[in-house]
């Protein structure tokens, strides 16, 4: 079987595009998830062979979306690695991510009135049995993100092949906010200088930084000392190559002081990481995964790593900011990944 191509945004009719806008400006909805619903919506109507000006919300009955989502289960490809085998054409994440879309996009008509009734795009997932086992999610262990630092911490060689993408005090911090903050990777690169903010009294060292988060929900989380440590240090190195930087620029940057972090200098990044502390590669939310499992494991409830990670919505005054605070700062500081960031602070200066 030739390699399905799928048809180019250009040609689908503009009940998609008002979907696709929908979901970023209404919805919410981070630009990685619409760009992998706009291709998912696309895959499926590419698989059924309707023509992209064709494709709307009654396209397909109950019974044909079945059909089209158990059949792509089945479909086979030729093996690229082994001539004259076959594969399974889809990953079953990539059909459950495309009936995911299928069913964002019918909910959207229904919503908008373009339609009485559509698919149960829920009931074809179940009776397809297309739900995707989820893997365990992987850490790092205290020991390991102590060789992690360690590895951050090496002299940088620029002409040596990967050196060019470390920057110890920047990496030491940006580690420091995965590992010992449970940032997600989006926020470490969205996040200006203008997000740390101090209670701007000389007499006390306390600080929060204001991330905002998944589907632009903000959360307020306290630093701990040794966060601040970390990132003053990382302030000092930058300052001094760069002069002072303005609240509304990145937090963290490249090597040459021009650019934000994206997101494939990051994974090379902790690629490198990895490698030169010897460990097995590990994504970049692995760091995000070690601070839940650190705090976890110090008996932090469960409804304050809720709150440090974001996974529900905080609505909160500014009093009940400060209340919860404390409670999240100690959460904070039982962690070893900070009692860690201490120490690599101390070495930084020696």
């Amino acid at each position: 079987m030739a390699h399905r191509k799928l048809p180019n945004p250009e040609e689908m009719p503009a009940v998609f595009h008002e979907w696709l806008f929908w979901l970023s400006s209404l919805e919410d909805k981070p630009a990685t998830t619409v760009r992998a619903y706009n291709q998912g919506v696309r895959r499926v109507v590419c698989f059924a062979e309707i023509k992209p000006d064709d494709f709307s919300a009654d396209s397909f009955s109950q019974r044909e979306l079945t059909d089209i989502a158990r059949t792509m289960k089945v479909s086979e490809k030729p093996d690229p690695k082994n001539p004259g085998k076959t594969i399974r054409e889809f990953k079953p994440a990539t059909l459950s991510q495309s009936m995911a879309a299928m069913k964002s996009f019918l909910d959207f008509c229904i919503t908008d009135g373009l339609v009485k009734e559509v698919p149960n795009v829920s009931l074809i997932r179940k009776v397809s049995k297309l739900a995707v086992e989820q893997p365990e999610p992987e850490y790092y262990t205290i020991g390991e993100l102590k060789r992690l630092f360690d590895a951050a911490l090496m002299d940088v060689d620029a002409k040596k092949t990967g050196d060019n993408v470390r920057w110890p005090e920047r990496d030491c911090a940006m580690l420091s906010l995965f590992a010992g903050l449970g940032l997600r990777v989006s926020e470490v690169i969205d996040a200006d200088c203008s997000w740390v903010i101090f209670d701007g009294l000389e007499s006390s060292k306390r600080a929060v930084i204001r991330v905002e988060g998944k589907g632009n929900k903000m959360r307020r989380l306290p630093l701990s000392e040794e966060l601040i440590d970390i990132l003053e240090v990382w302030k000092r190195a930058r300052s001094e190559r760069f002069g002072e930087p303005n609240p509304d620029d990145p937090l963290f940057v490249t090597r040459n002081g021009a650019k934000r972090l994206n997101y494939p200098r990051l994974r090379y990044w902790v690629l490198r990481l990895n490698k030169l502390a010897g460990l097995k590669n590990r994504s970049l939310h692995s760091l995000r995964h070690t601070a839940g499992v650190q705090w976890a494991s110090k008996g932090v409830r469960m409804a304050e790593i809720q709150s440090l990670l974001g996974h529900a919505s905080i609505k909160t005054t500014g009093v009940y900011t400060d209340m919860a605070s404390v409670d999240l700062l100690k959460s904070i500081k039982k962690s070893e990944a900070n009692n860690l960031v201490a120490q690599i602070v101390k070495e930084i200066d020696q």
